[in-house]
């Protein structure tokens, strides 16, 4: 592990080169780093209201786009899906840190899961996926899941953690990225408009014994495991 790149810093500077021997995704995108106080920042709470909304996890007549601006922010991974200079997408990433103990599941959802995998530092937590219907939803997804993978691989947070809209199209769509919805643990989210819920686990490092998980994902994982963190 290079010791210069730590949780706070990790940006494209470091996934980059990982990025461009990442098979199926479109090398016309681009994922970057978006830091909370600039102007791309602005673009992805934009992102992130318009998608809530239109998801039903927001009520455009009473929560206003401010209400993305999150405190955890800070202490996020945030991405930014590009398309040359238009941001097409955005995924935060979360794990424990000094200042948040907790998830923002927990913390916002108050999320609560007996799970051997669940109260420990090698968490990585997916939230806020907004993708925008301009862009290539697929392979912008692609893009982004690849990312997050070099991420979680780094720093050797292999259990990665997710909230699904209990909607069935929506629990197939990610269960198809790796994610188990079987611990059977449905609520109703209180963070967004009571949307009932479902909090979903993936172990990456077991990626190639899922059989819900395609085969070029796969693929993608395979390559992307392979590399050599400098």
């Amino acid at each position: 592990m290079n010791n210069d790149v730590n949780w706070y810093n990790i940006d494209e500077k470091f996934w980059n080169s990982h990025y461009k021997k990442m098979v199926r995704v479109d090398q016309t995108m681009s994922v970057k780093r978006v830091y909370p106080l600039t102007d791309d920042y602005k673009k992805v709470v934009q992102l992130r209201y318009a998608g809530l909304v239109e998801s039903g996890f927001l009520d455009m007549y009473k929560d206003r786009p401010e209400s993305m601006i999150l405190e955890r922010d800070t202490d996020s991974v945030i991405l930014g899906l590009y398309e040359k200079d238009k941001m097409l997408g955005t995924l935060t990433l979360n794990t424990r840190t000094r200042r948040f103990k907790k998830l923002a599941m927990e913390i916002e959802k108050k999320v609560k899961l007996k799970h051997p995998f669940f109260n420990i530092d090698s968490v990585l937590e997916f939230t806020k996926l907004v993708l925008s219907p301009e862009g290539r939803i697929r392979k912008g997804l692609l893009n982004l899941c690849g990312v997050a993978f070099i991420i979680g691989n780094y720093f050797n947070k292999v259990h990665y953690w997710q909230v699904s809209r209990d909607i069935p199209e929506d629990i197939r769509f990610r269960e198809r990225l790796g994610f188990d919805y079987s611990n059977g643990y449905i609520f109703n989210d209180p963070s967004l408009n009571g949307m009932p819920s479902r909090a979903g686990y993936f172990d990456s490092s077991k990626y190639a014994e899922n059989s819900k998980i395609p085969t070029f994902l796969v693929h993608m994982y395979d390559v992307l495991k392979k590399q050599k963190f400098k």
